[in-house]
């Protein structure tokens, strides 16, 4: 029997194929069918017993999802630029600041 690999996100489910692993009788099947020049099949209509599933989790914030409490990449991406652009702003006040205290000073 195939086994399929998939990646999966312990917080909201979403999961993905990593790759398959395809049984010996499959990989015979295979053969015989590029021999033939007929359609190869893929691995998910192994006519042998039922795929197997083996689930890897996802890392923390790896997660594509914008779902809640998923702490997906994109919320991560937006909190970052939000946080870069509070920090661009607060340092153009402040150079703002520094040259009015130099003019004033100069006058």
């Amino acid at each position: 029997m195939c086994t399929e690999v998939i990646a999966k996100c312990q917080n909201c489910g979403y999961w993905r194929n990593i790759r398959w692993k395809r049984c010996h009788e499959h990989l015979l099947l295979l053969r015989d069918s590029i021999k033939a020049l007929q359609p190869t099949p893929h691995p998910s209509e192994c006519e042998f017993p039922t795929p197997q599933f083996v689930s890897i989790w996802l890392k923390p914030r790896a997660c594509p999802t914008d779902n809640e409490g998923c702490g997906g990449i994109r919320k991560k991406e937006a909190q970052e630029k939000e946080e870069l652009e509070r920090a661009k702003r607060e340092k153009e006040a402040m150079e703002a600041v520094e040259k009015g205290s130099d003019a004033a000073t100069a006058a």
